[in-house]
């Protein structure tokens, strides 16, 4: 039986190449009712990647988040976009962030930290199928994380 729950890769290449691309903007799709239901990272006009989360049954009335990627624009329902900053063009660096739920290891949470230790974190939420994001695009948006922030680990991908 496998334990560790990996991020979902469904985009084009390989991830970590395709995450390091320079991120000019992001944008947030609000479920209506608070927590967001996809974030999507843009590396240029046309170029994104869009983080949702899946949910994964780990026994009976257990599930947790994890995080999946994919390079389709689904846009279904009103969006809210944040120019970033140069720190997260050049240089930045990406967090993986885990946590141990009933012995499984879930990767729930990345952060992009740009090159003035500013961060964008992105977690599972705490309700299904949902996303939460912190950091400097955050604005009134509320970062309600499936648990609590520090039960997380981080570890860098590169």
């Amino acid at each position: 039986m496998n334990n560790t729950h990996s991020f979902e890769w469904l985009a084009a290449g390989d991830m970590l190449p395709v995450l390091m691309q320079p991120i000019h903007r992001i944008t947030v799709r609000p479920s209506g009712f608070g927590p967001l239901f996809n974030v999507k990272l843009w590396h240029g006009m046309n170029s994104l990647i869009m983080i949702r989360s899946r949910a994964i049954e780990l026994h009976e009335r257990c599930e947790v988040g994890v995080l999946e990627f994919t390079d389709k624009n689904i846009v279904d329902g009103p969006e809210i976009d944040f120019d970033l900053p140069a720190a997260f063009q050049t240089d930045f660096s990406i967090l993986k962030c885990v946590v141990i739920e009933s012995g499984h290891t879930v990767e729930a949470g990345i952060v992009f930290r740009g090159n003035d230790g500013q961060e964008i974190c992105i977690f599972a939420g705490v309700s299904p199928y949902t996303v939460t994001l912190s950091g400097i695009v955050s604005n009134n948006l509320k970062f309600d994380p499936e648990y609590d922030i520090g039960n997380y680990a981080r570890t860098p991908m590169i």
